[in-house]
């Protein structure tokens, strides 16, 4: 047997590396304080991709890939990220692209 329980308040204090100290609110923020993608997910494996799969990710076509892990992030050969993929048997399969097509 147990007994009822509730909770009144809940405050998550801390997230990976992030603390609530370096918290900034809402009416605070500009760009310049803004944590890139990249950095959130530092602790994510990278793959860095070629020109040319580079532009089959964008597309959101599946590449090769070594990577050990369940996620990771796709880099190009400048370092920029550009996509979150899912990794399995061999294949990073694209799942969230945050890149621009030159269409020229």
């Amino acid at each position: 047997a147990g007994c009822g329980a509730h909770l009144t308040a809940l405050r998550r204090t801390r997230s990976g590396e992030f603390r609530i100290e370096d918290a900034i609110g809402l009416d605070r923020i500009t760009e310049a304080k803004l944590i890139s993608i990249n950095r959130l997910l530092s602790s994510w494996p990278s793959i860095e991709v070629s020109e040319s799969d580079e532009s089959r990710v964008a597309h959101g076509n599946r590449i090769r890939s070594a990577c050990a892990g369940d996620f990771a992030r796709i880099l190009n050969k400048r370092g920029q990220f550009i996509a979150v993929a899912s990794v399995e048997s061999g294949w990073a399969r694209p799942r969230l692209v945050l890149t621009s097509i030159n269409s020229e």
